[in-house]
């Protein structure tokens, strides 16, 4: 009965003030006098292995102390049958005279192995009673054995124990022993002494679990674990100095662990970060340290919840970028590609991978496995192996990789076309055609949500776009299915685009925009498309500013501006234009040739001239003043881009 319920019925009664602690009481207005209470299951079949809130108040009304629970527990045990078996195991390895040799050990403890293996075949043993086979040995053993002595007898049982585990099971995703069960049982290998046996027994372990549900850890729970299998791998790096192969079984175990534990909550990438770094100031020297931080990068790269861009922001807070070797960096992005792919990518793939010719052709296998039939996975695939391998430098790596595939111009097509940032999309370029005499020009549309920035940023060189983009129609398409930025469908659409924004970017002279929007009409004529007509709209504005600067002009391209405005606007237009561009034509060579005699022995010469040259600068303002009220006549009004 709980207190409100036992204070209704006793009249007057009243129950122990806030807050309420254990044990708690009643005030009653009558003596009970003495009574005795006893719990409905007894003490000894009671096998909680942590000490909950109900446990507390039952041992609360039994007279048993807190202080006693371990020899509580231990009296407990040696109840059950694995109880008994571990004080059988107990005393007879309390009879060898020597503890120093593991096989001996070992044998020791076979008729207790053999008996917890057909518990579990009988599936007699309960999840507890599992638990006390992660310890085994009592304090007397401990004593006179060493810790690698006793870690490696007991990952040869538990290696059996596991095996068993899985052998007979219902059902290969079934847990039947909770994954509380398979939480101690990392807890307890990660605390091992680093040796062979060790890692075997961990490999099996999490392969035949794997498919077991997941389990959900708290961040402190999950930080700790995961500290422990970091520094645990960070030590058997320390044994073997010397570079070694790359270990499927290192990333196998990276992946199953952050495949079988996740977080709880979702955790701000601030907790991360003091975790990592915490992990890194473990290390006692250089050397350690980026042992450590290798270890991290691989378990970071496999852990659930951390994206490509946070993964990024990590690595560079933690100022972890440089110093990586290919082969190094192959490892992060072959698991960071497998968790962007939600491990649809299994760890079958690493020995498909690895077996390749050379560590090219390795990260050449990830691009072609990155190349999903789907649009929104092949994009995160690729943005995961192009952040991931520019944060470490190796860029050019990966496009070195592109190369060898028979379709790289394809692949890097699509890796620019969703890239987002056009500084990075330029930077990718440029990776893929490192070292090339002729650079690959790539089809225009992939630039066309990039173009403002390749054109208007004032750091660009101002003539990019033409060294990248591809116009020509017998190696592009010219029309796209679907229309894209700024309604775009045709190519002829893109280079109007491409002219206002040269008239948008800053500190250019008029000539060094006539020049480039002369280049894009040229590129128009080449794709033998429909001139656009606010293309040539921004020529006639450039031509008739170029003139009243003074400058001639060449006469073919006004013949070519004249009929184009045939073309769009009729034959009255054009000749209006044709008379004002003739007007400045004159006007401006009439002002280039003129000179001032300078003869002094002829004076009446030169009066004349004078008077002459008088003349002329008065029909030359005149003859400027008709061209402009002729310009304003001939003025082409401002039009839309037409889509041809």
């Amino acid at each position: 009965m709980g207190k409100r319920h036992m204070t209704a019925v006793f009249p007057d009664s009243h129950a122990s003030p806030l807050p309420w602690t254990f044990p708690w009481t009643i005030e009653l207005p009558n003596s009970l006098g003495n009574w005795s209470w006893e719990a409905p299951v007894p003490r000894e079949s009671r096998h909680k292995k942590t000490i909950g809130l109900v446990e507390r108040f039952l041992r609360n009304l039994e007279g048993i102390k807190s202080e006693d629970d371990a020899t509580l527990l231990q009296q407990t045990a040696a109840v059950t049958p694995v109880g008994q078996a571990l004080l059988k195991l107990n005393k007879h390895l309390a009879l060898l005279p020597e503890l120093d040799d593991a096989t001996v050990v070992f044998k020791a403890c076979e008729s207790y192995v053999l008996d917890i293996l057909a518990m579990i075949a009988e599936r007699s043993i309960s999840s507890d009673d599992l638990l006390l086979t992660l310890d085994p040995f009592d304090d007397n053993i401990r004593r006179r054995a060493s810790a690698e002595i006793l870690d490696n007898v007991l990952s040869r049982q538990w290696i059996y124990i596991i095996h068993c585990i899985y052998d007979t099971r219902g059902n290969g995703a079934r847990d039947i022993y909770g994954g509380e069960v398979w939480h101690q049982c990392f807890k307890t290998v990660f605390r091992m002494t680093p040796q062979p046996l060790v890692f075997d027994f961990m490999d099996e372990l999490l392969r035949l679990t794997r498919l077991y549900p997941k389990i959900t850890l708290e961040f402190n729970d999950y930080y700790d674990l995961m500290r422990s299998h970091l520094l645990l791998e960070a030590s058997q790096s320390k044994q073997h100095p010397v570079p070694q192969p790359i270990s499927t079984h290192l990333l196998r175990r990276n992946i199953y662990l952050s495949r079988m534990f996740v977080l709880e909550n979702p955790t701000p990438i601030i907790t991360y970060q003091q975790a990592c770094q915490a992990w890194i100031e473990v290390g006692k020297d250089d050397i350690e340290r980026r042992t450590i931080t290798f270890h991290m990068l691989l378990k970071l790269a496999s852990t659930p919840g951390l994206d490509s861009k946070h993964f990024t922001i990590l690595v560079n807070d933690l100022g972890a970028t440089q110093g990586w070797t290919e082969t190094e960096v192959w490892q992060f992005l072959a698991l960071h590609l497998m968790r962007a792919s939600r491990w649809k990518l299994p760890p079958e793939y690493l020995m498909r991978w690895l077996e390749m010719p050379t560590t090219l052709h390795s990260w050449a296998a990830l691009i072609t496995s990155a190349f999903h039939r789907q649009t929104r996975k092949r994009k995160v695939n690729f943005s995961t192996l192009l952040s991931a391998s520019d944060v470490f430098g190796h860029l050019d790596t990966l496009m070195k990789a592109v190369r060898l595939m028979d379709d790289h111009k394809m692949i890097v097509t699509q890796m620019i076309r969703r890239e987002r940032n056009p500084a990075f999309a330029l930077a990718i370029w440029e990776a893929y055609n490192e070292g090339m005499e002729t650079p690959d020009k790539l089809p225009w549309y992939v630039w066309v949500r990039h173009a403002e920035f390749l054109i208007t940023d004032p750091a660009i060189p101002v003539a990019v776009i033409w060294r990248i983009a591809e116009f020509d129609p017998s190696k592009v398409a010219i029309k796209l299915k679907r229309a894209k930025k700024w309604d775009i469908v045709y190519s002829m659409d893109f280079l109007a685009v491409i002219g206002r924004l040269y008239m948008k970017k800053p500190d250019l002279t008029t000539r060094t925009r006539l020049r480039y929007i002369e280049q894009a009409i040229n590129v128009g004529k080449a794709s033998r498309q429909p001139m656009s007509q606010s293309l040539i709209q921004l020529y006639s504005e450039l031509q008739l500013k170029d003139l009243e600067m003074g400058n001639l002009g060449r006469r073919a391209r006004l013949r070519y501006l004249v009929s184009k405005i045939e073309e769009f606007y009729g034959k009255d237009q054009a000749k209006q234009v044709a008379i004002s561009l003739e007007g400045w034509t004159q006007s401006n060579k009439t002002r280039g040739t003129l000179r001032v005699p300078i003869d002094a022995q002829i004076v009446e010469a030169q009066s004349v001239e004078a008077q002459s040259v008088e003349t002329q600068e008065v029909e030359g303002k005149s003859l400027e003043m008709e061209m402009k009220a002729l310009r304003r006549e001939a003025k082409i009004s401002t039009t839309g881009n037409t889509s041809f």
